[in-house]
Formats: structure tokens, C-alpha cells, sequence
């Protein structure tokens, strides 16, 4: 981070960082320095792996304000604990999914009451959140479905985007339930996915409409969900 003031008075802010939202950065140090947008400039370095780990301010804006005190160039690095501390994470979820089936092992119905800790702070928990539940059927067919998703704020370090972006932990309880629904109707594991696996053409229980095969438009790769 380097800051200058130049004769004129004009204050300005350069910002070497390596992460997922440049502009974020730049609108968030702005708001901390109380400036106009215009005054503070982000340089992306290389980013490197991310998969939404590096979307939340980290030192960004520690960089920029000490920097603004001391009127020198400041680097900010964290070590492995402080990263540990306070760098977003991956939203536990407390979830209670149930999910029925006929005899035949055909899914009849879902519910799911899912709570995530968002941390100290929002940061991407509400979408975060959305997709959780938006995904929490799996690529399944059911006759009735109701989701219930809540994000709290808590005293834990934040959570913000990791890979899967939420899917990961509403996938994890969705496939559990159908290994015991299998086991209780005596078929496989293979089996009862096999069985309410949505088909090409076949809406999901969200309203997505599958259909990027043989769609009426005409166009193979259609995915605009005509019936």
C-alpha cells in the first residue's frame, strides 16, 4: 500500500493486493478514509488459487490506513495463526433434513430447517445461504418440498464464500438421508438415485427447468427452461 500527498493537498492511495474483488477493495477503503472513489487505486496482483477465499477484505484496509497515518508504504502480511483467526471461513450449518420416500424407494417429500453462522459480519451470507438452499433437494425429483434457510451473526471469526458456496454442506445432508432411505427400502445406494435422478426435460423441485436436450426452441443448448 503506498499513500501520497502531494503539494497541491491532493491525497491519493495505491493498493497492491491479490484478491477476487478489486473494486470491492477500493469502495471499502474509500468508505474507511472517508474519500471519493476516485482517490483510491487497487492493483490486482496475481491472485493465484482463490475459489472465493480471497472475496472478503483481509489487510487490505489495515494497509491503507496505517499507511495514511505514517505517510509511508506499509506491507501487511498475516501469519497462519492471525490467518486462522480472522480470516473468513467456510459457514457451519446446523441442519435438520427429512426426506421420504414410497416403497418403492421414489421420493415422495423433503423438509429442511437449515441455520448457518455467518460470524461477526455478513459478508456473503446471505447469498452464501441462497444457494445452500436453492441446491438442498440435490438433482432430484419430489412431489413436495419446503426449505427454511437462516443466517445468524455470531462472535466466531466471519464465514464468507468457499468453493461449493454452500452447496457443499446442504449436499452432504441430502445424501446421507437418501443412503438411509435406500438401506430402509432395501435398494442400493445407486439404486434410489437412479430412480429419482431428474430427466432431461423434467423441472426440479425449485422450478429449474432441465431441458438443455431436445428442447421445442430448436436450440441445443437452450437452457432457458421452455416446456
Amino acid at each position: 500500500m503506498r499513500y501520497s500527498h502531494s503539494r497541491s493537498g491532493k491525497e491519493e492511495a495505491v493498493i497492491y493486493s491479490s484478491d477476487q474483488g478489486t473494486y470491492d477493495t477500493q469502495k471499502e477503503c474509500a468508505g474507511m478514509l472517508g474519500w471519493e472513489l476516485s482517490k483510491v487505486h487497487v492493483i490486482n496482483k496475481l491472485v493465484g488459487g482463490g475459489f472465493g477465499g480471497k472475496e472478503d477484505m483481509s489487510v487490505q484496509h489495515h494497509a491503507a490506513l496505517l499507511a495514511y497515518h505514517t505517510g509511508k508504504p506499509v506491507k501487511v502480511k498475516l501469519t497462519r495463526k492471525e490467518s486462522i483467526m480472522v480470516h473468513p471461513k467456510r459457514h457451519p450449518a446446523s441442519m435438520d433434513f427429512t426426506t421420504a420416500c414410497d416403497e418403492n424407494g421414489y421420493l415422495t417429500g423433503m423438509t429442511a430447517v437449515v441455520i448457518t453462522d455467518t460470524g461477526a459480519y455478513a459478508s456473503l451470507g446471505g447469498p452464501v445461504l441462497q444457494r445452500l438452499c436453492t441446491h438442498a433437494a440435490g438433482p432430484y425429483h419430489y412431489q413436495n418440498i419446503d426449505i427454511e434457510g437462516t443466517a445468524v451473526y455470531t462472535n466466531n471469526p466471519p464465514a464468507g464464500a468457499f468453493r461449493g458456496f454452500g452447496v457443499t454442506q446442504s449436499c452432504f445432508a441430502i445424501e446421507c438421508n437418501l443412503n438411509l432411505l435406500a438401506e430402509k427400502v432395501g435398494i442400493s445406494p445407486w439404486e434410489i438415485r437412479f430412480r429419482n435422478a431428474i430427466r432431461p426435460g423434467a423441472g426440479t423441485s425449485q422450478r429449474s427447468d432441465c431441458c438443455r436436450r431436445n428442447c421445442p426452441c430448436g436450440n441445443s443448448a437452450c437452457s432457458k427452461g421452455h416446456l
